[in-house]
């Protein structure tokens, strides 16, 4: 494995994680709510694929 060199490289997977982390607390926000409890385990779900697909591209940016 080496590492990117890119210089916009770091960037670009802070950006893409940023994007994610806001998806998350959206997607939080959403599960969080009393009448939402059915979608609680759907959300989670959906958090659970959305920080895996993000640390497989800004991993992907990186290397």
């Amino acid at each position: 494995m080496c590492n990117n060199i890119r210089p916009d490289a770091a960037a670009a997977a802070l950006t893409t994680l940023m994007h994610a982390l806001i998806d998350i607390e959206c997607t939080a926000e959403l599960a969080q709510g009393e009448e939402q409890k059915d979608r609680t385990q759907f959300a989670l779900e959906c958090i659970r694929y959305i920080a895996t697909r993000t640390l497989k591209e800004a991993k992907n940016n990186l290397v």
